[in-house]
């Protein structure tokens, strides 16, 4: 039971995008493979900061404003 919820732990806390993306990066930090750990922690970086600017953006397109 302990195993199943530390399997699911990373989606429930990081969600459905980061959480995938955190389990490979400690995956591959774990096996030595910084480079492909680098990229997905780069890929982390850029959900968290990327979906939310792009979101305002197109809000505000919606909106009919003009940033």
């Amino acid at each position: 039971m302990l195993a199943r919820l530390m399997r699911v732990a990373p989606f429930l806390v990081l969600g459905p995008l980061t959480g995938p993306l955190a389990v490979g990066l400690l995956s591959s930090l774990k096996k030595g493979r910084h480079a492909m750990g680098g990229v997905y922690a780069l890929g982390i970086v850029e959900v968290l900061l990327g979906l939310p600017a792009i979101l305002v953006k197109e809000l505000a397109v919606l909106a009919h404003l003009h940033l």
